[in-house]
């Protein structure tokens, strides 16, 4: 992928959502369907519009298998990693319990991978986007990450520069009742001076992402037990926006097949290092 096709992409992406907004804020004023899928596991009507849209727009950009998280009759749920190499990864609505309990914390996010690796990931928050007019974000690979900002200019993303675990603000990402029964997490929540969790990854991306341009900017990500959907799109972003890194629990590059506990940060190895520090191994 170049430039100009990153780009061209994302401004397709944009246009794509930007028409489904109304719809979307439509059923976030007035919710209609919620099943439970599974114990604390839910879909609602949004996800399968977003599902039934994004099956259809994303292989027009680039014709390749559409997988994520929800699955229809008559679908096939693959394997992580899939067997083939190329393909569109996306989360229909990350955020679901947000969404429908009227929360502002949920988005759409996605990413296009060539031979297992992502090149193209994008993340996109509707209320963001219907209050200020800047809440799509994307980023290529080597080619960089963007905020696109109402009329269209892009600017590019940047995290923060904070060294002190202390001084640090951390978002925790996973399900909100087994995040406090990691050690390792309340160790870096003992000592961070601010942290929370409840955001959709979609959204907490996007804020790490901004970083630097906020005076008590995201610093770090936490995830523990998240899935593909949640972890890649948002990866490719951090990586390309200037400094960002990704690793995982003992501090190396987070492979494909990982079990879905990674570490967004900014780049600063003191601040890994303290974090890596409070790790409790039988935790992985």
């Amino acid at each position: 992928m170049d430039l100009k096709e990153c780009f061209f992409f994302a401004e397709s992406l944009y246009r794509f959502f930007k028409d489904m907004q109304g719809e979307i804020l439509k059923e976030f004023a007035n919710p209609t369907i919620l099943i439970e899928k599974g114990p604390g596991d839910y879909v609602g009507a949004l996800d399968m519009m977003m599902h039934r849209a994004t099956r259809v727009s994303l292989p027009k950009l680039r014709p390749v298998p559409v997988i994520g998280e929800e699955v229809e009759e008559g679908e096939t749920q693959f394997p992580w990693p899939p067997p083939f190499g190329d393909f569109w990864l996306r989360d229909e609505l990350d955020g679901t319990d947000n969404f429908y309990a009227g929360f502002n914390d949920f988005g759409h996010q996605g990413a296009l991978f060539q031979n297992w690796e992502a090149v193209f990931s994008y993340i996109y928050v509707p209320i963001d986007e219907q209050s200020m007019g800047n809440g799509f974000y994307f980023a290529g690979k080597g080619l960089g990450a963007w905020q696109r900002l109402a009329g269209g200019n892009k600017r590019p993303l940047s995290v923060t520069s904070k060294s002190d675990l202390s001084r640090a603000f951390i978002l925790l990402d996973g399900k909100s009742k087994d995040l406090p029964k990691s050690d390792f997490l309340n160790q870096v929540k003992l000592v961070s001076e601010r942290n929370r969790n409840g955001f959709s990854f979609a959204v907490s991306t996007t804020r790490m992402a901004l970083g630097g341009f906020r005076p008590l900017g995201v610093d770090a990500i936490i995830a523990q037990n998240c899935k593909p959907w949640d972890i890649f799109p948002g990866k490719l972003i951090i990586e390309e926006a200037q400094h960002g890194k990704v690793v995982d629990w003992v501090g190396k590059p987070l492979a494909i097949d990982g079990i879905g506990n990674a570490i967004f940060y900014n780049g600063n190895d003191a601040l890994i290092a303290q974090i890596l520090s409070k790790h409790v191994s039988k935790y992985i």
